[in-house]
C-alpha cells in the first residue's frame, strides 16, 4: 500500500464537532423545530455522539476505497488516475451502503 491515502472527508477536530452540534441543537430549539424530553444538554451530547459516529464511519469507508484501489493500482491499469477513481468509487459504495457523505 502507498504512503498516501486520499480522503475527501472534511477533518473536524473535538471541540469543532461539538461547537457543530450546540450550534445545530440551539437554532433548532430557537427555532422551536425541536423539544427536549431529556433536557438540550443530553441533545448536545447525543448530536456530537452521532456526529462523531459519522465521520468514523466515512473513514472505514476510504479505508475501503483505498484497499479497492491499491488492488486495481496492482494491476498496472494503464491511465491510471487514482485521485479521480477514489471520488467516483467512494460515492459508488456509500450509495450501495446507503450512506449520505
Amino acid at each position: 500500500m502507498r504512503d498516501y491515502a486520499f480522503s475527501q472527508t472534511m477533518r473536524l477536530n473535538a471541540f469543532q464537532i461539538e461547537s457543530l452540534a450546540k450550534k445545530l441543537i440551539n437554532e433548532m430549539a430557537e427555532k422551536n423545530i425541536v423539544s427536549f424530553r431529556e433536557g438540550k444538554d443530553k441533545a448536545i451530547q447525543r448530536a456530537i455522539e452521532l456526529i462523531g459516529e459519522d465521520y468514523q464511519d466515512e473513514k472505514v469507508l476510504e479505508d475501503e476505497v483505498n484497499k479497492a484501489l491499491d488492488k486495481l493500482e496492482a494491476q498496472g491499469t494503464e491511465g491510471f488516475d487514482r485521485h479521480k477513481m477514489f471520488k467516483m468509487m467512494k460515492k459508488k459504495m456509500a450509495d450501495e451502503k446507503r450512506m449520505v457523505l
